[in-house]
């Protein structure tokens, strides 16, 4: 699922344990939303992305699905993604 995984910090492989010993826990959803923020605010836009793609595919009923979609945008944009991005946002 993720690249480089030996460049996590404690908290990222917190939660990467907790996702692969929990999968069907209800705080399951959050949890990949908030790694998703992690990655993104240490500017590791290409995983981040993975994980919103993901979590979109996931949870689409999930109340942090359109907060997903607006930081998937956001990466889009990072990444040149200009067209990508907007769709999203619409």
């Amino acid at each position: 699922m993720i690249n480089n995984i030996h460049n996590l910090n404690p908290s990222e492989n917190s939660v990467l344990n907790y996702l692969d010993i929990y999968p069907d826990n209800n705080y399951v959803p959050d949890a990949t939303y908030w790694l998703g923020r992690a990655y993104t605010a240490k500017g590791d836009l290409h995983n981040a992305k993975k994980i919103f793609v993901g979590f979109q595919h996931d949870y689409v009923s999930n109340h942090k699905f359109s907060n997903s979609l607006y930081e998937l945008a956001v990466i889009e944009h990072e990444l040149k993604e200009g067209k990508r991005a907007i769709q999203l946002l619409k």
